[in-house]
């Protein structure tokens, strides 16, 4: 009878143990089945060993033409130079097709490095894009603008050129950096920089223009500089009316002052801008914002900044309407550190920002994260939804949207995911905005 007894309980906890199983499996292909409907596609783009192969923001690194094509900006280590590449991701019935990963779009000089592309569509598809980088053999930090086009249909980028030349100041080196580049209405051109001069030993935010699509370009000015700060990392966008608003970070009145998110807007084409305005907390570091503007001419903003005293790094919204800004928020509090936001606008006017973060400090307020979570959210009915996570580990670098998504349900990420101690993928994730 107890041997009897036994056999029974054993049975039993097998029987157990096996629902439990099926259970378990049947969970977890819930979850991977959810997670498939969160994102419909993963692909790689390409393979670097630059671990800020995308830093930062502010520039545009992913743009989308209006036949779906998309293009993205990237630097990569090539010959024992860093240098711009920009590789396209189109799609027809047998799938993706990933091309122009292999050449850079220009080898400008030897011994020395191209940085920090920005892209921009025109409403001819033709391609543009400015970088940082040397003119001069083996001067690597002879840093200057350079601008280079590749119109539709065409097989390769035209050549390079040094659209705003830039003399040091005194005695120092050429220091040109972090141009960002727009293609506005009536075929103009827009790019805005920091960089020192002649008259000038911190960075002051420059401009120039082009009206006939990149051929000729304008001679460079500052935009209402200030000799005693620094102003960085600038952004621009564009109205219907063609009113430009550009933001950048700055202390402005107090060199030992904390650095603020400030704008300043032009209502003909760049000759007059208005004085510069505060819209971040002035009781907190602020830096690295990202712009995008609506079919409707609402402008919405994401940086970074402290959202309470000697608290992480978070992630802050704001919007512009008519004269009106909307009342600051943090898109989705944590514990750990956020750093450089990334803003983009559905066809439908949803609002998604991208950015990282971990619990590192990693030198806040002058950051240099390494890799964290990649998150992204979205603002529906005036509330941010819960992020989603780009993937589980803490390996993404620097997720970026596209200013316009112009992929209907579809809402592209581009990133970089570590895969060893200088490996990274670079992956473009689709997110599906039906879900």
């Amino acid at each position: 009878m107890k041997t009897l007894f036994n056999k029974k309980i054993f049975i039993s906890i097998l029987i157990m143990i096996l629902f439990i199983t099926i259970g378990a499996l049947f969970f977890r292909k819930i979850q991977q089945t959810e997670k498939e409907k969160i994102f419909s596609k993963e692909l790689i783009v390409d393979t670097v060993s630059d671990l800020r192969t995308l830093g930062y923001s502010g520039q545009r690194k992913i743009v989308q033409d209006s036949e779906g094509n998309i293009f993205v900006g990237y630097r990569k280590d090539y010959q024992k130079n860093a240098e711009i590449f920009i590789s396209k991701i189109s799609r027809d019935n047998n799938g993706f097709h990933i091309s122009n990963s292999e050449e850079p779009i220009a080898i400008v000089a030897k011994n020395n490095d191209q940085r920090v592309p920005s892209l921009a569509i025109d409403a001819k598809n033709t391609l543009h894009a400015v970088w940082y980088g040397s003119d001069t053999q083996d001067e690597k930090n002879n840093r200057q603008i350079k601008y280079s086009r590749k119109p539709k249909g065409a097989e390769n980028w035209e050549s390079w050129r040094n659209i705003a030349h830039v003399s040091g100041h005194e005695d120092e080196e050429l220091w040109q950096e972090h141009p960002m580049i727009l293609a506005g209405k009536d075929n103009t051109l827009y790019v805005i920089w920091e960089g020192k001069d002649e008259e000038n030993e911190r960075q002051q935010i420059k401009f120039i223009k082009s009206e006939n699509g990149g051929i000729v370009w304008t001679v460079w000015k500052n935009i209402a500089p200030s000799k005693s700060n620094t102003q960085s990392r600038p952004t621009l966008v564009e109205d219907k009316n063609g009113k430009l608003f550009l933001f950048a970070y700055s202390s402005y009145e107090n060199e030992n002052d904390l650095q603020q998110i400030q704008f300043t807007s032009s209502s003909d084409k760049g000759e007059t801008w208005t004085a510069w305005q505060s819209i971040s907390d002035p009781s907190f570091d602020s830096r690295h914002i990202s712009a995008a503007i609506d079919n409707m001419g609402k402008i919405h903003v994401a940086w970074r900044a402290q959202a309470t005293p000697n608290g992480p790094a978070q992630i802050i919204y704001r919007s512009f309407s008519g004269n009106k800004w909307s009342e600051r928020k943090t898109v989705s509090p944590s514990k750990d550190y956020q750093f450089f936001p990334n803003i983009g606008i559905s066809q439908s006017g949803i609002i998604y920002i991208s950015w990282m973060e971990n619990s590192r400090r990693s030198g806040f307020p002058q950051e240099n994260p390494t890799a964290g979570l990649g998150l992204v959210s979205f603002l529906k009915r005036n509330e941010f939804h819960s992020p989603i996570k780009i993937s589980e580990q803490e390996n993404i670098l620097y997720p970026n949207v596209s200013e316009k998504i112009n992929i209907e349900n579809f809402v592209p990420i581009f990133y970089a995911e570590q895969i060893g101690e200088r490996e990274f993928l670079l992956k473009i994730k689709f997110l599906n905005s039906r879900k």
